[in-house]
C-alpha cells in the first residue's frame, strides 16, 4: 500500500446566525479586524450565552471540543448536535429555509461545505488563528478552515504484483496495461473531485 497526495478536509464553518435580511450586519462582526475584535465578540457571546455546533465529527471527538471551548469560555453553554454530513445538510437547510436556523457552526465535508456556500447560507469570517496556517487549509475566500485531514490511499494485491511494479502516480495509473484492472468505491466523490482541477475549492 502506498500514500497518494489527495486529501479531503472536514471543516469548520460559520453560518449566518440570524435571519437573511440581518446578513449585513453578520459580515461586520464576521470580518471584523479591529484591534477591539476578541473583546467585541466576547461581549456579544455573553449577550447570547449558547453556541450550537453541528457536526459530522463523532462524539468521542467533538465532545471534548465542545468541553475545552466552554473551558475556555465559561459564560457560554455549548449545544452539540451529531449527525452524519448529509443530515447535518439537510437539516441546517430546512432550518434556514423556514427562517429559523439554529447552528451558529457546522462542521462537515468540504464538499458540503461548498454546497451551503454556493446555495448563500454560509457566512465568511475573519479569523487571525488561521494566520499561520498552510493556505490549503483555509478556504480562498475566508468561509472555512480546515479542522482534520482524511487521508486516501491506494492498495494492490501482492500475490499479483511486485512493489516494484505497482502505480506510484495516478499518472503511472492511465498506463493502458491497468485497463479493467483497477476499482474505485463508487461512493466516494471526494477522491475525484480532489483529483480535479475543474472542481477545486481551494
Amino acid at each position: 500500500m502506498f500514500s497518494v497526495k489527495v486529501w479531503t478536509a472536514v471543516s469548520l464553518a460559520l453560518v449566518l446566525f440570524g435571519t437573511p435580511t440581518s446578513a449585513a450586519s453578520v459580515a461586520e462582526i464576521a470580518l471584523y479586524k479591529g484591534p477591539d475584535r476578541q473583546t467585541r465578540l466576547e461581549r456579544g457571546a455573553q449577550a447570547e450565552k449558547e453556541l450550537n455546533f453541528y457536526t459530522s465529527i463523532n462524539t468521542d471527538t467533538s465532545l471534548p471540543i465542545l468541553q475545552a471551548f466552554e473551558k475556555r469560555y465559561p459564560f457560554i453553554t455549548t449545544k452539540l448536535t451529531r449527525m452524519d454530513s448529509e443530515r447535518v445538510v439537510q437539516r441546517f437547510s430546512t432550518e434556514y429555509a423556514a427562517n429559523r436556523p439554529v447552528a451558529d457552526c457546522i462542521d462537515v465535508g468540504n464538499f458540503e461545505l461548498e454546497y451551503l456556500r454556493r446555495k448563500g447560507l454560509l457566512q465568511a469570517f475573519y479569523t487571525p488563528v488561521a494566520a499561520p496556517f498552510d493556505k490549503n487549509l483555509v478556504q480562498r475566500d475566508g468561509f472555512w478552515v480546515a479542522t482534520r485531514y482524511s487521508f486516501i490511499v491506494l492498495g494492490y494485491n501482492t500475490k499479483q504484483l511486485k512493489s516494484s511494479e505497482a502505480p506510484k502516480t495516478y499518472e503511472d495509473m492511465v498506463d493502458p496495461k491497468w485497463a479493467g484492472k483497477i476499482t474505485v468505491e463508487r461512493f466516494y466523490i471526494d477522491w475525484f473531485m480532489n483529483i480535479t482541477p475543474k472542481f477545486s475549492i481551494w
